[in-house]
């Protein structure tokens, strides 16, 4: 999904792919914090800001069950990348809604 999300349309850039690998990531691994992070970028490099936060609102709900499970030496670097782009989104809305009212 990443390959057809961030490549140039004029190559093998494909929204309509990435859109529906990356959905089927989050189907496929649901608890894996980069699959929904991953897919919230696509919704918000589309413009579809609506998705983007229904799966935001989605991965707020799991991010505490999430931080205990994957822990350890292993996830640390995963966590130092996924905490700033959580956070981003979240600002990123937040922004959003303000204008919307």
């Amino acid at each position: 999904g990443l390959v057809f999300r961030d490549a140039p349309s004029w190559t093998i850039g494909d929204r309509k792919l990435a859109q529906a690998h990356l959905v089927k990531a989050v189907a496929l691994a649901p608890d894996y914090s980069d699959n929904r992070l991953e897919l919230i970028e696509g919704y918000f490099k589309w413009g579809d800001r609506t998705s983007a936060e229904a799966q935001l609102e989605v991965l707020e709900e799991l991010w505490p069950k999430l931080q205990k499970q994957l822990t350890g030496p292993k996830w640390e670097p995963r966590w130092k990348e996924w905490q700033p782009r959580f956070e981003g989104y979240q600002k990123k809305l937040e922004k959003y809604r303000k204008k919307k009212n």
